[in-house]
């Protein structure tokens, strides 16, 4: 057991709480930016986006409703 955090259940369950952590944490450190966010996790913008949804990010009220995250065209 990690110091200082109390058993959370299954395994499935503390994975998503920490991942849903990382993705709101790196999007708030690069002001919204999905491609920045991914980067800084090592994933692709696509697996940000499906994480935000997945996980249930109010992405939003993350990045004061400005707008929600989208794919770029090239």
């Amino acid at each position: 057991q990690a110091i200082g955090h109390q058993p959370t259940g299954t395994l499935k369950v503390s994975v998503e709480i920490l991942e849903k952590d990382l993705v709101i944490d790196a999007l708030k450190r690069h002001n919204g930016s999905v491609r920045e966010a991914s980067r800084e996790l090592g994933i692709t913008g696509r697996m940000v986006r499906y994480k935000i949804q997945k996980l249930d990010i109010d992405y939003k009220r993350l990045c004061g409703g400005r707008h929600t995250p989208r794919r770029r065209h090239s």
